[in-house]
């Protein structure tokens, strides 16, 4: 599932990437999304290769809760994340977000972007499938 979730990120990354020109209507949406999947690549990427280290270590193809807290433990000082603007200011909600029409375009974009580049036979759709429904 970690694997997945990094595909998933680097997807949504570059497909907002396509969007953070100057020209095009969902600019400022773009760059927010783009500045907040910063911390989430920079956390993945700093703890995966660890937990990979440590379960190759080990042997263990799934560690336990406890290794991973012990991991993300050890490991949090040295983690690196880029501080976010006016985190002290909240959007009061929105039933129907400004936004929805840069995320529908995200999305289509994502799904346009995979359907071109992966080809999953039905038995590997079946398995991709069945990893993103375990995702919580």
């Amino acid at each position: 599932p970690i694997r997945w979730l990094l595909l998933l990120l680097l997807l949504c990354s570059r497909t907002a990437l396509r969007h953070t020109g100057t020209s095009n209507t969902h600019h400022a949406s773009a760059s927010r999304l783009v500045g907040y999947l910063g911390n989430i690549r920079s956390i993945t990427g700093h703890f995966i290769p660890k937990v990979d280290s440590c379960s190759s270590s080990t042997r263990q193809a799934s560690l336990e809760y406890e290794q991973i807290m012990e991991i993300i433990r050890s490991n949090y000082g040295s983690l690196t994340l880029k501080l976010q603007d006016n985190l002290d200011y909240y959007e009061k909600y929105l039933e129907k977000p400004l936004e929805k029409g840069f995320l529908t375009q995200l999305v289509r974009a994502m799904v346009a972007e995979v359907r071109q580049n992966i080809t999953l036979s039905s038995l590997e759709q079946h398995s991709v499938l069945q990893e993103f429904s375990s995702i919580s």
